[in-house]
């Protein structure tokens, strides 16, 4: 499994079915869809420089998602007062919304570094391509993109949804030819626009406008979420093989570099992967921070809008409710569930070089083994700023969030009435 690491070396794409370009390929076509053409430099053999959107993105992709989710947020405020519930359903949106947005903006504004990050990535996958990965790390990398491409067809069905019904709205009171009124602000989005729509002219332009607006919604969920995934889920499968290259180290004959010069090799691919987990933590750290503090507010209000749609017998309702409810527990549990396992392979290279053969050899070797431990036992501590840190206790403390939100709100409810 060692291999003399030599970082100028580019490597070249395979055939294999867990080549990075495939494992990778849905959160490439996301990246496009959000303009970072240039993802496709870091696949292409061709280093021909490919155009940036840049400003055009903010104006075109960003500010149409701002614009909507400013009207929902109208729509939050003129029904409050006269169906407090279907502004909670609202706010749902609002809030999925915000993240939405928060993610978009921030994977895009750090695509330089996002895609240095992959291109690094991409280049250690390659380089252990060409070895014998264990079946374990191919199972797990399978698993992840197995995963993304679940996650990213219910996301798409899920926009397909949204976007297909006022088509099938105006398409059914067309065929039906009934002689009412079509009420045209049944849009995509549940906003109030500071437009007038009266024509059907008017009404199909602006709700397809809304389709492509839920494009970029879908792009940026999907990117944000599957890219952190399969960065979370290769770095940890590094960190995996240099634990288990320590453990090898000493108990095999090499004919080309003896243990001191392997150890040395190894130190450099462990610090090569801090490296590359800090930049990953400062790229990730606003988008989580975001996520973690509207999820609780989120989920309490899913669950609030449940209740009340099964208490109403209103089953459509609650088919609607239970899928908001299940995508917002999904959400931070993706980013808790695949930083937990970074964080606990990261740990485990201390246990590893400390077992290593490493009793009868020089001194010099003893040291090196000591000043990976040492580096090693401090641990990668993915935090959100330094305000908490990202694993399973936060998506325990998700969840006290959200039902002390709920309590609270029954308990103002019961007050009031």
């Amino acid at each position: 499994m060692f291999v003399k690491s030599d970082d100028s070396v580019d490597a070249a794409e395979t055939d294999s079915p867990i080549d990075f370009a495939k494992l990778f390929n849905v959160c490439r076509v996301t990246l496009r869809t959000l303009g970072v053409f240039t993802v496709d430099t870091i696949f292409s053999k061709s280093k021909r420089k490919i155009w940036d959107m840049k400003a055009l993105y903010y104006v075109f992709w960003l500010l149409p998602t701002f614009f909507a989710n400013f009207c929902e947020f109208r729509s939050v405020l003129s029904f409050w007062k006269t169906d407090v519930y279907y502004a909670l359903e609202v706010t749902t949106a609002v809030l999925s919304g915000v993240i939405v947005m928060a993610q978009g903006f921030f994977v895009y504004h750090s695509r330089n570094d996002l895609l240095e990050v992959i291109a690094e990535l991409r280049n250690l996958w390659q380089k252990q391509l060409a070895l014998n990965i264990p079946d374990v790390i191919v199972k797990k990398v399978k698993r992840a993109r197995f995963f993304t491409q679940v996650y990213a067809t219910l996301i798409i069905l899920l926009a397909i949804t949204y976007s297909i019904r006022p088509y099938l709205l105006l398409l059914t009171h067309v065929i039906s030819r009934k002689n009412e009124t079509y009420d045209m602000s049944q849009t995509v989005f549940q906003a109030i626009y500071p437009v007038q729509i009266d024509t059907f002219v008017k009404y199909i332009i602006w709700i397809t406008l809304e389709a492509l607006v839920f494009v970029n919604v879908s792009a940026s969920w999907i990117g944000a979420d599957m890219i952190f995934l399969q960065l979370a889920t290769h770095l940890s499968s590094q960190y995996q093989i240099l634990h288990d290259d320590l453990i090898a180290l000493g108990t095999g004959e090499s004919n080309q570099y003896t243990p001191v010069q392997q150890l040395n090799t190894m130190g450099k691919r462990h610090t090569h992967l801090l490296l590359l987990s800090d930049k990953f933590q400062r790229i990730f750290s606003p988008i989580l921070l975001v996520l973690m503090l509207v999820t609780s507010v989120n989920i309490c209000i899913c669950i609030i809008n449940l209740q009340e749609e099964l208490m109403q017998q209103n089953y459509a309702g609650v088919n609607k409710c239970a899928v908001h409810t299940v995508i917002a527990m999904i959400q931070p549990t993706i980013y808790c569930v695949y930083a937990n396992d970074l964080t606990e392979w990261a740990e485990l290279t201390a246990v590893a070089a400390y077992t290593c053969e490493w009793v009868d050899k020089t001194r010099y070797f003893r040291h090196s083994v000591r000043l990976i431990t040492m580096r090693a036992q401090e641990g990668l501590q993915l935090r959100i700023y330094g305000f908490f840190s990202v694993d399973l206790n936060l998506l325990t403390q998700i969840g006290v969030g959200a039902a002390r939100f709920f309590a609270i709100i029954n308990n103002l409810s019961g007050m009031a009435e």
